[in-house]
This record gives structure tokens, sequence and C-alpha cells, in this order.
């Protein structure tokens, strides 16, 4: 028997919070997202995320590391549905490293 697989694209919204300051990284900015499910050497899924970003706030982020943090939400949308209804694939707060 032949498994159908499902096609999905995804949306990013990506958040840096430095305080009581939140800096939206526009999706556009964002060209790579990875998640490492490599559970033989780690606890729990790494994402990697590569964006291009204002140089001040790139700063900020290196040197308050584990001060700030970012909020990420990934959502899908299954490709050649009748809906086009999103669902939360990801959604959650994170500190940088």
């Amino acid at each position: 028997m032949a498994s159908i697989q499902q096609e999905y694209s995804y949306s990013v919204k990506l958040n840096y919070i430095s305080g009581s300051v939140s800096t939206e990284i526009r999706s556009e900015q964002i060209s790579q997202v990875l998640i490492d499910y490599d559970y033989d050497t780690k606890n729990m899924p790494i994402i990697y995320i590569t964006a291009k970003m204002d140089k001040a706030v790139m700063d900020n982020m290196l040197l308050n590391d584990h001060k700030n943090y970012v909020t990420l939400e990934i959502n899908k949308i299954l490709k050649n549905s009748a809906t086009q209804i999103s669902e939360v694939y990801i959604k959650d707060r994170f500190f940088i490293s």
C-alpha cells in the first residue's frame, strides 16, 4: 500500500526581545530555518536560523545572549487543500546561544 505524502508551505515569525523592546525580524530577512532532531547526542531539538539583520540588533544579541531571547512561530499550511488554514507547528521563546 503506497503512502500519501502531504506537502506543506510554512510561514515564520521571529521577534527579538531585549528588556521591554521587541524587534521584529521580518520573514524576508530569514533565509533558512533548520531543525536538528539528533536525539542520539542531544536531549531536545536545536533550531538554527540564518537571517540578515541590522548590525545594532545583532550586536545587542551577542552582548546579551543569556538575558534576552527570541520568540519564534512557525505555521504550516497544507498545499493543494481547498482551505488554506494555517496550523501552528512551533510557537515558543528561546534563548540565543
